[in-house]
């Protein structure tokens, strides 16, 4: 199979959905391609091997017994339960780190505190099998609709017109010729109706229950958000977006050459900066982007601006997309800058696996100058205002780490796309090898100094 780049699966993206309007065609009453644009994107990137997944844990009985209970505990914070109303619903980031001594999400966290705990309820998910933040009576878990929307995504029926039909084989065929991947769109098309039907009757049942002024939520295309926003719609309920991380024309979550509004889109959207919003195509009115800033942000660098820097610790930030690539290159850089401290933090879906997944992180670990960080005891931030070297592909860590004053650089691997503009700008130095990033610290290559928050 041949190599793709990002850019090449985005743009023949753009050039499918020009030709066939995929955004507007409707399947069983709904814009399916909406739904599945990111999915489908990401299982193009799988398949042409243009990013890796890391094989998953095997299940035990006891994790299965685990799991049997757990479930059963969040179904009594069903978000159904109870006849009351709230000024507003926050559907936040199922990943929670610890900060200020307990999990939250960075994004929701400063909203939340500037509200009224009576004034509104939060929704979350899990998040890799469980649901860390602190209990509360406002709290609650969407475990619910996970596990009866599954159920009925393999009972449920959808009606597919022929035209429906002849497109779906038509959009087969597009796959093959452009990226030599078969996919059974019938199949996932359906899934991902009744998956957006059962989450709409869902979520249109709580808000003429709570009766909500507006909804704020994070990652709109993701666990059943879009049918979140299609019910808000239908309700008259103003549906705000939180940015939760990078932003680029190679986004396809954000980036809609040419459309100007979407059915499944927020109605507004608070951005980091101007920065993020300026270089993609939102379907949304300029009034109706909003730069709020990243509060977490601003708060972690309050606090971890002032401390010294190692001029020879260079800190790696991994990603699941890209973690096993990564990682061989942490490992040769190692080798041949012995009189450099290398810290590679991975990213939390790596943590469990990194040991079966990544040969040569396995042997970096052994190296004296090596530190692999797999936890979240340690805050990240810190790492950036110790490190002078920040190196990844295209992690919004990259971002932060830049703010603090990093050299920064990207590795030459898929995903490195999303960095063009800051490379081109001389912002950032992408590098192709171990060698070339050597020779660039050698010669003190310094980036210039950018504000992205």
């Amino acid at each position: 199979m041949r190599e793709i780049s990002v850019r090449e699966i985005c743009e023949n993206f753009f050039e499918m959905e020009n030709k066939y309007d995929l955004l507007n065609q409707e399947f069983d009453q709904v814009k399916v391609w909406q739904l599945l644009r990111m999915i489908l994107y990401y299982k193009v990137a799988l398949k042409t091997g243009t990013f890796t997944k890391p094989h998953a844990e095997k299940i035990a009985v006891k994790d299965i017994i685990k799991s049997f209970f757990f479930f059963f505990y969040a179904s009594l914070k069903n978000p159904l339960q109870g006849n009351y109303q709230k000024d507003i619903l926050v559907f936040d980031h199922s990943r929670k780190v610890v900060v200020d001594d307990e999990y939250a999400d960075i994004y929701t966290k400063y909203l939340l505190e500037e509200l009224e705990p009576e004034s509104y309820d939060v929704y979350e998910s899990y998040y890799l099998g469980k649901h860390l933040s602190k209990k509360s009576n406002n709290r609650k878990y969407l475990d619910v609709l996970s596990i009866f929307s599954f159920l009925y995504s393999k009972v449920g029926r959808v009606n597919f017109s022929k035209n429906n039909k002849d497109l779906i084989k038509k959009l087969e065929e597009e796959f093959q010729k452009r990226f030599g991947v078969e996919l059974d769109l019938q199949s996932l098309f359906k899934e991902e109706i009744l998956n957006f039907k059962f989450g709409y009757k869902f979520y249109d049942l709580l808000l003429k229950k709570r009766k909500p002024e507006k909804i704020y939520l994070v990652v709109s295309y993701s666990f059943y958000k879009r049918s979140l926003i299609a019910a808000a719609k239908k309700n008259g309920i103003p549906t705000i977006e939180l940015q939760h991380g990078t932003i680029s024309p190679y986004h396809l979550g954000y980036n809609f050459p040419g459309s100007k509004e979407l059915d499944y889109f927020p109605d507004s959207f608070y951005s980091f900066g101007d920065y993020w919003t300026n270089i993609v195509n939102m379907p949304l009115t300029p009034e109706n982007i909003i730069n709020k800033g990243f509060a977490h942000f601003r708060a972690q660098k309050k606090i971890f601006e002032g401390l010294k820097k190692n001029s020879r610790q260079i800190l790696f930030v991994s990603q699941g997309a890209i973690g096993r690539q990564l990682s061989t290159f942490a490992y040769k850089a190692a080798l041949i800058m012995p009189d450099y401290q290398f810290v590679h933090k991975l990213h939390p879906e790596e943590y469990s696996i990194w040991q079966s997944d990544y040969p040569d992180l396995v042997k970096a670990d052994e190296l004296p100058n090596f530190q692999i960080i797999d936890h979240n005891k340690n805050n990240l931030y810190e790492y950036f205002s110790q490190s002078s070297t920040l190196i990844g592909v295209f992690s919004t860590a990259l971002y932060e780490g830049l703010a603090f004053g990093c050299n920064t650089f990207v590795v030459d691997l898929p995903g490195v796309e999303y960095m063009d503009l800051l490379v081109e700008k001389g912002i950032v130095t992408k590098v192709n090898g171990a060698e070339e990033l050597k020779e660039s610290i050698d010669q003190k290559k310094k980036n210039h100094a950018f504000t992205f928050f």
